[in-house]
């Protein structure tokens, strides 16, 4: 069996909010879809292929739904999902301790998430 050369180039970027990029307050999941095209006419990429794990997957999926013609494929691994309120569907349920308190820091804002990491940095006292 012989196989041929694979070419494949690697683009990453920090969604709004994360690494050194801007927050966008009250974003939806679809708003990063024409991030990704202004970076791939950047590139001059004409098709991609999209990859989320974790909080990239719930990027990923809508990317490749709103840009047909550029995304040939989507992977999502291990993706967060959606929370529907008290008494509702929480996808971080069953979650280990340490993921369920950053969500739920992370829930109640920056200020909160900041303080999360701290102590995680920090260690126990």
């Amino acid at each position: 069996m012989s196989f041929a050369p694979l070419f494949c180039r690697l683009i990453s970027f920090d969604r709004p909010g994360y690494g050194g990029s801007s927050p966008q307050p009250g974003r939806q999941v679809g708003d990063i879809a024409p991030i990704v095209e202004a970076i791939l006419d950047h590139l001059s990429v004409d098709v991609a292929a999209v990859f989320g794990t974790s909080g990239g997957g719930p990027s990923a999926l809508p990317t490749a739904a709103l840009l047909p013609g550029r995304i040939s494929r989507a992977a999502s691994y291990g993706g967060v999902g959606p929370s529907f309120g008290p008494g509702g569907f929480d996808f971080v349920d069953g979650s280990a301790t340490l993921f369920r308190a950053e969500i739920e820091a992370a829930r109640k804002g920056e200020k909160a998430a900041r303080e999360c990491y701290r102590n995680v940095i920090a260690g126990p006292p």
